[in-house]
């Protein structure tokens, strides 16, 4: 019955009735192949791809790569609520399936999971939904970034503004490393800047220091947290990302990035490490 009732919300953001029993069933089983999800469902493989590929443009399935097996995992129900925010002229008939959905469609995160797994991401919604990751992954911890302005370039100022907020509702604290251009867009000591209206964000919930050129040219954008890292590429057209699920990696680079950051220059009063408080 609860299936039906979670098949009956799927159909209500535009799944068709396939859809839905697949991505049921990939939230039921963590990180499956194509194998595995025919013999649940009984479907033929041919169509199952076909099925795949719909729900990974719609944002809502993740790929996974391991040697020469590919696994399909289901994102969970924050890329719901991106749809939700996108979606405007649906937003009454949305928000209500959606709250019906993260009550009745608990996320499996660890099930299956592996101790190293790679994500890969396309165009805007995929980074979208990489940020929302982040966010989770993140609560009451630091976020490490050496990146460029590109992200909300391309993301948008709303959806960017939205990102900040939940940063700051979750209590994390970003330390970043920009390069020189990025540099001159200025902070004042009040908070204020051209870039956010989010004073609480500059103020409480973000450090920054300039990175010479000569250290380092940033192109892309590359962030530590957690036991993950990813990588952020923007190259013309191709819009795409990366997640590594690894404590070893996150490590190291979390490393590097401190080894950096003790040799970049600080630009203004917002390049001292902050005191994590508890909320």
């Amino acid at each position: 019955m609860v299936d039906m009732n979670i098949q009956t919300t799927l159909e209500q953001f535009g799944l068709s009735k396939k859809e839905a029993q697949v991505f049921i069933t990939l939230n039921k089983h963590g990180s499956i192949t194509v194998l595995e999800l025919s013999r649940h469902l009984q479907i033929k493989r041919t169509s199952l791809y076909r099925i795949l590929e719909e729900l990974i443009r719609k944002g809502i399935v993740e790929t996974q790569v391991d040697a020469k097996t590919t696994y399909y995992t289901a994102s969970g129900s924050k890329q719901f609520e991106s749809l939700v925010v996108e979606q405007e002229s649906k937003t009454k008939l949305l928000q209500q399936a959606f709250q019906e959905l993260t009550v009745n469609l608990p996320l499996t995160t660890t099930q299956n999971q592996k101790e190293t797994s790679v994500r890969f991401f396309r165009k805007q919604l995929g980074l979208k939904q990489m940020e929302w990751r982040m966010i989770e992954a993140s609560k009451n911890k630091e976020l490490l970034i050496i990146g460029t302005n590109q992200w909300y370039k391309t993301l948008g100022f709303d959806f960017a503004e939205t990102i900040r907020e939940a940063i700051v509702e979750n209590n994390i604290i970003i330390y970043e490393l920009i390069k020189h251009e990025d540099a001159e867009d200025v902070l004042n000591p009040n908070g204020t800047t051209t870039w956010t209206s989010n004073k609480e964000y500059v103020i409480h919930h973000f450090r920054h220091r300039e990175l010479p050129h000569q250290v380092l040219q940033l192109t892309q954008d590359f962030y530590v947290f957690g036991d993950a890292i990813q990588f952020h590429g923007y190259q013309e057209e191709d819009v795409m990302g990366i997640e590594i699920q690894s404590r070893d990696f996150a490590q190291m680079f979390r490393q590097i990035f401190w080894h950096y950051w003790n040799h970049a220059t600080v630009i203004d009063k917002f390049g001292s490490k902050i005191k994590m408080s508890n909320k």
